[in-house]
């Protein structure tokens, strides 16, 4: 039951009617692409929306894992952690000097450690040759 071919017939060959009529079809054709086009471009951009968002609870469960695995090491317990943004100016100071301190520490520690894996391999290459 579709529909059927109507023969179009043209009275005049300034048929203003047909032209208007023409007109307003191409207008809506027109509109209906550009909606189409719109909700394909909405669509897009719910998708990556949709990715950042599970991004941004991935993080915020990695950063609670890390809260928690802080909060049960007994080396963060000793310290009186407080925020940084709330720290004030004399807070700071002692902070960036345990800093310091800390940096010096691993550096030491980490020169030891070298010069223990200096001497082992020394050792071992002694005994490749004995």
């Amino acid at each position: 039951m579709g529909g059927r071919k109507l023969d179009h017939v043209k009275d005049n060959d300034n048929d203003i009617s047909g032209k208007i009529t023409f007109s307003k079809r191409q207008m809506d054709t027109f509109k209906k692409a550009d909606a189409l086009a719109r909700q394909a471009r909405i669509r897009m951009n719910q998708a990556k929306l949709d990715q950042l968002l599970e991004e941004v609870e991935l993080n915020k469960a990695y950063e609670e894992e890390l809260r928690k695995r802080q909060e049960k090491n007994p080396m963060t317990r000793k310290y009186n952690m407080k925020e940084i943004p709330n720290l004030n100016l004399e807070d700071l100071l002692v902070f960036k000097k345990q800093l310091e301190n800390l940096k010096e520490d691993v550096e030491r520690k980490r020169v030891v450690m070298e010069a223990s894996l200096s001497l082992l391999e020394l050792s071992k290459s002694e005994e490749i040759k004995n």
